[in-house]
């Protein structure tokens, strides 16, 4: 069953077309959020990789590079969980938070309390296998719900739990996918590495060792370049797609997807009023009353027969079911509703674009019927000057 865009038994692959589309309309901020903290940790472990296997004073640097390391872990952690919370700011319809230095805190607090077992967990869940997509849930959960406001670790905890329970065929199903992915840009990164040196020969004329050999590329550090470049460009997928699972997972209790659809509409619906206010005010005055003329004709003539005409439209107000005409219907419904609302007199485009300005923030009955309000709108104006 599929509501709008809620979360009622969504397919792995719906969901990460969703985050693909989040990921797109986001701003740079949020990208950049996540990539200051993703970035310097990897080509931090890329450098620690490349020393430790090459250097001949490896092991002077090892505890130095490993402390370094594992503070950038940390940190990305903590970046981590801003663009995740910034992200669901973004499906909820709301600006992007501000964090307190006492928000932050909790957060490298809880990140650093927690993430750190997952570099043991992980690879004892995947040689285990089976519990494996719910233990990487988890930890995926941890970062996403991480908004700096939980009490203690407790209920983090539990509430990172409860999420990585629900749909669990939606989460292998992503899990396998987006690994199969995940292969196939690592192959592009090493297909264009390894042809990068041929194309800079071809068009520079630039001979090196990699251009006569490209089986000397082919090392632990070469492997292990492709692996981060790969990570960057798979891991904000994600990172989304499991900030949507807690959303919606979240919203079971909350309702808070309704609240964001229901925001959309509603910024929808004022737009489109507001443009059809704009249309008012340019067209020109006789080609818009002869418009109206030829709109208004039915009423014209369903008041012909009354001696007089003001108290056929002031019937027409109080009472527009009656007197409709069937092509009419939904338009002098909506048209008595916003004159029970308060609506006085309009007497030109300003004073339409004014009534726009002051209903739109309350209009709650979706965009077709907020539409055909202000269309009601303007004709009982036309009805107003005309007849």
């Amino acid at each position: 069953m599929k509501r709008f865009g809620r979360q009622l038994d969504k397919g792995a692959i719906e969901l990460i077309e969703e985050a693909v589309h989040l990921l797109r309309r986001a701003p740079i901020a949020i990208l950049a959020s996540y990539y200051a903290g993703g970035l310097p940790f990897v080509l931090a472990s890329l450098y620690f990789w490349a020393d430790m296997s090459r250097s001949p004073f490896a092991y002077q640097h090892l505890a130095g590079g490993a402390l370094g390391l594992a503070a950038l872990f940390v940190w990305m952690k903590l970046c981590h969980s801003i663009f995740a919370r910034r992200l669901r700011a973004l499906m909820a319809g709301e600006p992007p938070p501000a964090l307190s230095f006492r928000c932050y805190r909790r957060i490298f607090i809880s990140q650093t309390a927690l993430q750190s077992s997952g570099l043991f967990v992980l690879p004892f869940s995947l040689v285990l296998t089976v519990p494996f997509a719910w233990v990487y849930a988890f930890y995926q959960n941890l970062t996403a719900l991480d908004d700096g406001e939980a009490v203690d670790l407790r209920s983090l905890m539990k509430e990172a739990l409860l999420q990585a329970g629900l749909w669990p065929k939606q989460n292998h199903l992503l899990l396998a996918i987006l690994s199969a992915f995940g292969l196939v840009i690592f192959l592009n990164w090493s297909i264009l590495c390894l042809a990068l040196p041929g194309l800079v020969k071809t068009i520079f004329g630039i001979e090196s060792i990699f251009s006569r050999s490209v089986f000397s590329l082919l090392n632990t550090t070469f492997f292990a370049v492709m692996a981060g470049l790969t990570y960057l460009c798979v891991d904000p997928i994600l990172k989304a797609c499991y900030a949507l699972r807690c959303f919606y997972g979240q919203s079971r209790r909350s309702g808070e997807d309704l609240k964001a659809e229901l925001k959309q509409q509603s910024l929808f619906a004022a737009k489109a009023a507001a443009y059809l206010a704009l249309v008012l005010m340019v067209l020109p005055q006789s080609s818009l009353r002869d418009r109206l003329r030829s709109w208004i004709a039915p009423s014209k003539r369903s008041c012909s027969n009354r001696n007089t005409p003001g108290a056929c439209r002031a019937k027409n107000l109080s009472n527009p079911t009656q007197t409709r005409v069937s092509s009419d219907a939904s338009l002098k419904d909506s048209g008595s509703g916003l004159a029970r609302s308060g609506i006085g007199s309009l007497n030109g485009s300003e004073s339409i674009l004014a009534t726009v300005q002051r209903v739109a923030p309350s209009q709650g009955r979706g965009t077709v019927g907020f539409l055909l309000s202000k269309c009601c709108c303007t004709r009982w104006w036309a009805q107003s000057s005309l007849l």
